[in-house]
């Protein structure tokens, strides 16, 4: 099979078309292969492929296997697309009812076996590459979402991305399903999508609500008090922070403080926030300014008569 795939490159073209795509995933199924020999593990994951693909998706355009569960497409167009989708979810959630007595019946699979699968789907353009009228394999955001909306399908159950399209779903599929946004490594780190999911079944994780790969980033200025007054004569209105990468969301994720050194012996340190300031954009980039009037009277209120330092924290997703 795999010398008929190299010599089918050769003439690979990529078509792009719209699917509905399925990725499948047998829950423990790593713990299981650890305590079973190869053999068996071979013929449990044998037996089920071909359940689920004669059984549940016996019209699929496409399917391979991802190691420990399946990848399923279904190709839709303007005509099928509401059969499609409707059809897909239905078999779906029938077989993460059935998954657990799947092989019961079998007289080969006589060993204890997972009993947990999660599913993950979404719906979108993707491209086919395909040979010889044969179809070698597919690609896209659309894969890539669906897979990674599949990994939220624990301890079980099926997660349904909003491009599959709620109004599709059956009737009597869709009174039980919960809706969320989430964020998802790799394809939606800082804008959440919206997924569907039974809750009886499906526990989304607490990762998963909130942006990822944000971090936080502090600048700190050192400055005289007679500068902030000098500034108030010549009628500026702000001060200017430029911040070293662009801040992620709104002003209220930032935070500014100021500084200084007082007491006694001068030289404990003191902290306030002030919260006069607002993100501005230039050509150069973004930047904090400060509102200098509630600054000074910060200053004069706290008794600050020399030095103080400017911190600003912000998140950013940019390194």
């Amino acid at each position: 099979m795999h010398r008929e795939f190299k010599k089918l490159l050769e003439g690979a073209k990529g078509v792009s078309e719209l699917i509905v795509a399925v990725f499948i995933d047998i829950r423990g199924f790593s713990s299981f292969s650890k305590k079973t020999e190869s053999l068996l593990v071979g013929v449990f994951i044998k037996q089920v492929y071909k359940r689920i693909l004669d059984a549940y998706f016996p019209n699929s355009t496409f399917f391979k296997p991802t190691g420990d569960g399946l990848l399923i497409i279904l190709a839709c167009d303007e005509s099928n697309v509401k059969d499609v989708v409707a059809k897909a979810i239905a078999a779906c959630h029938k077989i993460v009812q059935d998954f657990s007595s799947l092989c019961k019946q079998d007289p080969v699979v006589n060993f204890p076996v997972p009993d947990r699968i999660g599913i993950g789907v979404a719906r979108g353009p993707a491209t086919r590459l395909e040979s010889e009228g044969k179809i070698l394999d597919y690609s896209g955001h659309t894969l890539n979402l669906a897979a990674r909306i599949m990994d939220l399908a624990r301890p079980r159950g099926v997660v349904l991305d909003s491009s599959v399209g709620i109004e599709l779903v059956p009737n009597e599929l869709k009174l039980g399903l919960s809706s969320t946004p989430v964020f998802l490594r790799g394809v939606a780190e800082t804008e959440p999508v919206t997924v569907y999911y039974d809750e009886k079944l499906t526990q989304i994780p607490e990762s998963n609500k909130h942006p990822l790969g944000i971090t936080t980033r502090s600048v700190k200025q050192r400055m005289k008090t007679s500068y902030v007054s000098a500034l108030l004569k010549k009628e500026t209105t702000g001060y200017w922070i430029r911040l070293p990468s662009k801040p992620f969301g709104k002003k209220e994720n930032a935070s500014v403080a100021i500084e200084w050194k007082g007491g006694l012996r001068k030289g404990k340190r003191f902290s306030t926030p002030f919260n006069s300031f607002e993100y501005k954009v230039d050509s150069k980039g973004t930047g904090a300014s400060l509102s200098l009037a509630p600054l000074m009277h910060l200053l004069s209120q706290q008794g600050i008569k020399s030095e103080f330092i400017i911190v600003v924290e912000y998140p950013t997703t940019e390194q």
